[in-house]
């Protein structure tokens, strides 16, 4: 069995599996021809959407229900409405492997596609944890033993993939995402060391992409701790935000209180029980996680809370796909969290409004009962929409009396965003030339409300920056001079027309302006 490594991914066969609850649908599906006429379920935007929607254009009549998230497929099938999901192996792998009993696989495609870990550039730390990961337990037989185990076929070292070999690459793959998930949330993997340990590989390799030479000595890798951020310097970073300046009052506020509660204790004198679970409000891009990720920081100097880390979440790590289990992964979750801040984006999509046996109410109820559990040493911090985190709030009797401190994000004005972006280039070594902010100034003033909304306020920005960075590119690409240093830094008035006008625009916007001159000139 081959593994290829690229970019510090790895390559798994990914096969199509169709799955239906045995107490489902009683329709018979066992080919690909069985979907005609049926029910299917399927995660949009996925290679599964894709093969069904080739299905559909090549004549088969096949009543498809997408849906954005994979676990609204799960839920629609353990409630009856479909008769099937379309999934990708992996994911089918992990639902038939939580309980087998329940669903069933009803059929596998013939065909396999490459699907990788993907990292973000540089981050060469956790590309060797991977690679090292995969390299030990390919090289000493793990693997193989592994595919013994669970699939009846040793893994063939040498020869070609086989379909055993296959299904358990696929098995992996979901393991070693369950073991990266658990090291960024903080908690511990019991086989974490055993997994990375650094091995001598035949023909003179060593895992973690590290080469040793013949006779030199094993010594362990000595990682300099990253340097704890002192609260003063948490502050500084909260004040420097751009805007948001009720925010900042409201969060020096807390912490206030939390300062003069610690005092009260040193003077043995009776401290109030109060609840410190926070509601963020505000559209997308207004710092709610920023801003959450400081504050568990700050509370974690002020003594508050033992850890300050920051977990976020949202429906899909809270609300499992079947009766029964819901419980056990808010749990989870709250566990991986304590000691530092929850913070639960989007949390009112755990309400559907309509349909009472949603898992998303399990899921509240759970998180009520273990937020009143936890107060001392964790936060929960749920934020959305404004309107909608009504919705959320009053659709348990005991959830709003958790909260008791509201902080709304508003969005940020024209000043502010044209303040983000020139922060932001300057942290990456750009300069927008005056010429240039006018024309990103310009497209803002244009925006309709509606388009304000699906902007994203910073995060809007930063896509801008990049449009912007992608157009110098392009521009000094094409330059047949020397490039200096200076032409590299700045970001033009041509850029960010090119960037954000659009050259057909450009081209019409620049005749209509001759035209108008000529017209003058004839007038003249």
């Amino acid at each position: 069995m081959k593994i290829q490594k690229v970019c510090a991914s790895f390559l798994i066969g990914a096969m199509m599996l169709s799955l239906a609850a045995c107490s489902g649908s009683t329709k018979k599906i066992e080919s690909p021809a069985d979907f005609e006429g049926a029910k299917i379920s399927v995660q949009t935007a996925t290679s599964a959407h894709e093969s069904i929607q080739d299905m559909q254009d090549e004549g088969m009549n096949i009543n498809v229900l997408p849906y954005e998230k994979v676990t609204q497929c799960f839920d629609d099938l353990a409630l009856g409405r479909v008769d099937a999901v379309y999934v990708d192996s992996v994911v089918a792998g992990y639902y038939l492997a939580e309980d087998d009993t329940k669903y069933r696989k009803t059929w596998t495609s013939e065909s396999g596609e490459p699907i990788g870990v993907c990292l973000k550039k540089g981050n060469d730390d956790l590309k060797e944890l991977i690679e090292g990961a995969i390299d030990t337990l390919y090289y000493d037989g793990t693997m193989a033993q592994l595919s013994e185990k669970h699939f009846g076929s040793a893994a063939d070292v040498d020869g070609d993939m086989s379909g055993n070999e296959l299904n358990f690459i696929t098995a992996y793959a979901g393991g070693l995402r369950t073991f990266l998930m658990t090291r960024a949330a903080g908690r511990h993997y019991d086989g974490a060391q055993e997994a990375v340990r650094r091995v001598d590989i035949p023909g003179g390799k060593q895992s973690g992409g590290a080469a040793k030479a013949a006779g030199e000595s094993e010594k362990p890798e000595k990682k300099t701790a990253e340097k704890e951020e002192t609260l003063d310097e948490l502050m500084a970073q909260l004040d420097s935000l751009i805007g948001l300046e009720t925010v900042k009052r409201e969060v020096r506020s807390l912490i206030n209180l939390i300062k003069v509660r610690a005092m009260r204790k040193e003077h043995d004198l009776k401290v109030m029980n109060m609840s410190f679970h926070m509601v963020f409000t505000g559209n997308p891009g207004t710092g709610k996680t920023t801003v959450a990720r400081l504050v568990a920081k700050i509370y974690k100097q002020l003594g508050f809370l033992s850890k300050g880390q920051l977990i976020e979440t949202d429906r899909s790590g809270l609300v499992a796909g079947y009766v029964g289990q819901t419980a056990g992964k808010v749990t989870d979750v709250v566990n991986s969290a304590l000691g530092g801040i929850l913070f639960i984006d989007e949390a009112y999509a755990l309400v559907r409004k309509g349909m009472e046996n949603d898992f998303g109410h399990e899921a509240i109820d759970t998180l009520v009962k273990l937020m009143e559990d936890h107060r001392d040493d964790l936060v929960v911090i749920v934020a959305g929409y404004t309107d909608e985190m009504h919705d959320f709030l009053t659709s348990n009797p005991g959830l709003i009396s958790r909260f008791n401190k509201y902080i709304d994000f508003p969005d940020y004005t024209d000043d502010e965003l044209m303040a983000i972006l020139e922060m932001n280039a300057g942290r990456q070594g750009y300069r927008v030339a005056e010429a240039a902010k006018a024309v990103v100034r310009g497209m803002l003033t244009q925006m309709t409300l509606s388009e304000r909304m699906d902007f994203g306020n910073a995060r809007g920005m930063r896509n801008t920056l990049e449009k912007l960075v992608q157009a110098q590119a392009n521009r000094l690409a094409a330059c047949e001079g020397e490039v200096t240093r200076d032409m590299l830094e700045e970001i033009t008035e041509a850029d960010a027309k090119a960037a954000l006008v659009g050259e057909e625009e450009q081209k019409q916007a620049d005749s209509e302006n001759v035209a108008q001159l000529a017209e003058r000139g004839e007038q003249e």
